[in-house]
């Protein structure tokens, strides 16, 4: 086969199969227009819908023109999302210009139904935010298609939204549960600014403003109505892995993260780090105030003790007899003693010249490490410790009362102790991976609240909030024991 046949054959193959795509693709495409020279004008209310001329597309919406119609009969077909289709037939003549308009709104069968239901019932209704006459449950009739932002209100519950979409001749559902604010409110990022469920710790300043600390979102402040973020993003904060925050005698706030030391004053803050200061270590634990303006600092690797101004003075092993290098938790007690815990198994009381006493756990916790420090009105010591049952460590509470070490009576066997919060009543609130207990006494401790609970803090105004580690913040009203 010589060279110019071949070129041809091969300039054969690809006009077919040029050919076979472009019939291919037209099923679909919007068609072209037939050659007569008639005109129609085709409007709706709503606008935008496509029309169809004797079963053809031609990609047109109204309103628009069709034209260059031939004379004789032609179907038309409207089609607008949420409406049923609407079908017309049209006689038309040659060089005619002619108007038609078809209102989808007028027409019963375009209507819509809404089933309200809510929890509690007869909830205060909003429809793109006019109030309603009816309350849930209730079966709105005559609606048109669309898109309506429907909320629900109710006295001491949250008020919740939602986007219910309407279609003709069917019915739409709205059915809401709004949470009971009665006793308790949640915050937590499904329902409000918060950032991050998992919250570490908090504190209260002396304008009861509350101070968040999260597990990965940096530091919220909710004052009042408002709230405020504290991130790297928009600070010097060294972190926004929250470990601790606590307020000392001038209503600073001291913000602890596993990358440096904060200080907030006066919406100022000040960064304290290895590079910029004698701080041990940047991972800090924990940190408390003494009565002469001292801050003691628990890092990962040595005690601190910084007078607020420069002078610091470190504590480690190679130096001390601090027990430990690793410190887990500090404690001022009420007559101005200092307490540290350490991973170390060990808790230890200082005396500010150099000698340590340790207290060790009972015998079958010999693996425990020290999460959390409270003295109570007493003046007893309770201790919260690690656990893990794979790890061999048993957890839980212990107090010392007298110089004398005794584990409470709670059986959380394996669970970790994270924090205590001492109220003004010497009510002891214990925040654990499996609840939340309040204690009178290491042998009287009750149960209150399920889940892994970090932290807890009551407010100038008599609210208990309650930070958990998968559920956000929770602020329970004027709580009463």
């Amino acid at each position: 086969m010589n060279n110019k046949l071949k070129s041809a054959l091969i300039f054969c193959v690809i006009i077919v199969v040029f050919v076979s795509c472009d019939r291919e693709v037209s099923v679909s495409d919007p068609q072209q227009y037939e050659t007569g020279t008639a005109q129609l004008y085709i409007s709706s209310i709503p606008e935008g819908a496509l029309i169809f001329v004797d079963g053809k597309n031609y990609g047109q919406h109204t309103p628009d023109t069709v034209k260059w119609l031939t004379s004789g009969t032609h179907d038309f077909k409207l089609k607008l999302d949420s409406y049923l289709d609407f079908s017309f037939t049209k006689s038309i003549e040659e060089n005619t210009e002619e108007l038609y308009e078809h209102n989808f709104n007028t027409d019963p069968v375009n209507f819509g139904v809404i089933k309200f239901f809510s929890n509690p019932n007869y909830c205060t209704v909003y429809i793109n935010d006019t109030i309603q006459s009816f309350t849930p449950p209730y079966t709105l009739q005559f609606v048109l298609p669309g898109k309506y932002k429907i909320k629900y209100t109710y006295p001491e519950h949250r008020s919740d939204s939602l986007i219910v979409s309407v279609v003709a001749a069917r019915e739409s559902y709205c059915s809401m549960a709004l949470e009971d604010t009665s006793i308790f409110v949640s915050y937590k990022t499904q329902n409000s600014l918060m950032p991050d469920n998992w919250i570490s710790s908090i504190a209260v300043d002396d304008e009861n403003n509350i101070w968040i600390g999260t597990k990965n979102n940096g530091v919220v402040v909710k004052r009042n109505n408002d709230w405020e973020f504290i991130n790297t993003g928009n600070s010097n904060l060294p972190h926004d892995a929250i470990l601790k925050i606590k307020k000392d005698h001038q209503n600073n706030i001291w913000i602890a993260t596993n990358s440096g030391l904060a200080k907030m004053s006066n919406n100022l803050m000040t960064v304290y780090k290895t590079d910029n200061s004698d701080l041990p270590n940047d991972f800090v634990n924990d940190m408390d105030f003494d009565a002469s303006g001292n801050i003691w600092i628990g890092t990962l690797f040595g005690l601190a003790k910084f007078d607020g101004i420069a002078n610091w003075t470190v504590y480690r092993t190679s130096n001390s007899t601090i027990p430990a290098n690793f410190v887990t938790a500090v404690l001022i007690d009420k007559t101005d003693s200092l307490w540290i815990g350490t991973n170390a198994f060990k808790t230890a009381k200082f005396d500010y010249k150099n000698k340590w006493t340790t207290f060790q756990s009972e015998p079958e916790a010999p693996n425990d490490g020290v999460i959390a420090l409270a003295a109570d009105l007493n003046n007893n010591i309770w201790v919260g410790l690690s656990g893990n049952i794979m790890s061999g460590k048993v957890g839980g509470v212990y107090v010392i009362q007298n110089n004398i070490m005794g584990k409470a009576k709670l059986s959380i066997p394996y669970e970790d102790v994270f924090d205590f919060y001492v109220e003004d009543n010497n009510t002891v609130w214990i925040s654990t991976s499996v609840g939340f207990y309040s204690a009178t006494s290491k042998d009287n401790i009750k149960f209150s609240y399920s889940g892994s609970i970090n932290s807890s803090h009551k407010d100038l105004s008599g609210n208990l909030w309650i930070g958990t580690n998968d559920n956000g913040i929770v602020k329970y009203k004027k709580w009463e024991n």
